[in-house]
């Protein structure tokens, strides 16, 4: 080969090689202008969606293989294929049949199997079981994942809709279908309802002179039962106190704000962060209440939500009690009905709850001061435990509580040993 023809050659070469290269380069681009397209879908005006749903029910009712018709289950389908594209769980629709039968509901008639419900972006979760329950004596327990109802998906239908099917006549059959847990055992259980007695606040003495408030759940009558355990407590030689929250799903925001209010003096509470700041709410602590002087602490776990997270992080915040257990489950946002003109429901996220107005727990939840987290068995342990009913699992030892109590009687001598009594 000459000079000339090697020239041309390289020439050829680095020109080849260029194309491939820019090729590249602009390959890589388009890929990084699609994650962008992905990551941030263009905006699209009211009369184009209503252009684009128009266009496919008339495809639909032109082509479809078989005639179709717009019914109700069309109509909730659409709108719950919209609050779907969300960025969160939480926001539901909630049919007009369905709300209206669930609030008018006889709850002397209807029962149902002791489980508390959320959903979350893993599914139907079990937060909390009631005790002596139809759920909790088969060993349903929190963690669990309720995947059918009667046959129905649990996830692709509302709260209010589970509600519906769990309720029932007062000894009839339900049948459900249970993932146990982190694993992939599912367990089909047929029971029968019955009618629940719950209690969402008691207290307890542990040994050492150390009592325990259990709050369960953030219902509606939860601060009067806070109240009424505090004094029965206080009437016993109490020495500390554990506030034990761990499996409580929350409930209530109110509730949480006056459950609060008990061991705060004043300061907002909580702050419901409208995305219009015109609208935000504050919820405060102004009561004085007369609590017992001793060295308290809050225990939770991963599966203490929503309230129970609003009470930790402002009990935390306000009075330093500390925070024993595990990381919290993250749930800082809270939702309001709104009735539409056909009498169904959206219950849609309106706002962030922001603790003591500057705190966001939400997909972050309450980190613990000191971390106890439950030993895990073997899965021949875990699969032995699961099969417990509640009354059994009531007599085995709880490591964690009696690690938390050990805590409490550790800050109590040292208060004495200094003098003190209280824990600020």
């Amino acid at each position: 080969m000459n000079t000339s023809s090697s020239l041309r050659y390289l020439c050829f070469a680095f020109f080849v090689s260029v194309l491939i290269y820019c090729g590249m380069a602009t390959a890589a681009r388009c890929e990084d202008t699609k994650e962008k397209i992905k990551d941030a879908p263009a905006a699209i005006t009211i009369e184009e969606f209503d252009s684009a749903v128009t266009q496919t029910i008339e495809i639909l009712k032109r082509e479809y293989y078989k005639e179709f018709e717009l019914t109700e289950d069309t109509l909730t389908a659409t709108i719950r294929g919209l609050l779907s594209s969300l960025d969160e769980p939480y926001s539901r629709y909630i049919p007009s049949k369905t709300y209206w039968k669930s609030k008018n509901q006889d709850l002397e008639t209807y029962g149902g199997v002791g489980v508390s419900l959320d959903f979350t972006e893993d599914g139907v979760m079990v937060f909390r079981t009631v005790e002596n329950s139809a759920a909790s004596k088969a060993g349903i327990a929190p963690g669990d994942f309720i995947l059918e109802v009667e046959g129905v998906e649990a996830k692709a239908i509302s709260k209010e809709e589970l509600h519906e099917l769990f309720a029932g006549e007062i000894g009839s059959d339900i049948k459900l279908k249970v993932k146990k847990g982190d694993s992939e055992r599912v367990e089909e259980f047929v029971f029968k309802r019955c009618i629940l007695h719950t209690v969402d606040a008691e207290g307890e003495m542990l040994e050492g002179s150390i009592g325990r408030l259990k709050i369960s759940e953030f219902g509606s009558h939860v601060y009067a039962q806070t109240i009424a355990a505090l004094e029965d407590l206080s009437k016993s030689n109490l020495k500390g106190l554990i506030i034990d929250m761990r499996y409580n799903p929350g409930g209530l925001a109110y509730e949480a704000a006056l459950v609060s209010d008990i061991f705060i003096e004043k300061g907002p509470v909580m702050v419901l962060e409208d995305r219009d700041p015109k609208k935000n709410t504050t919820l405060y602590a102004k009561t004085d209440h007369s609590i017992p002087d001793v060295p308290i602490v809050l225990l939770v776990n991963k599966y203490t939500a929503s309230a129970a997270e609003i009470v930790t992080a402002a009990l935390k915040h306000y009075r330093n009690f500390p925070v024993l257990g595990e990381t919290t489950f993250g749930k800082g946002l809270s939702q309001r009905h709104i009735t539409m003109a056909d009498g169904s429901v959206l219950s849609l996220t309106t706002a962030r709850v922001m603790i003591a107005g500057e705190l966001d727990i939400n997909d972050k939840g309450v980190s613990p001061d000191f971390e106890i987290v439950p030993e895990k068995g073997t899965d021949e342990e875990i699969e032995d435990l699961q099969k417990l009913t509640a009354a059994q699992k009531e007599k085995l030892p709880d490591p964690v509580l009696d690690k938390a109590a050990a805590f409490v009687i550790g800050l109590v001598e040292k208060n004495e040993s200094s003098g003190k009594r209280s824990l600020e």
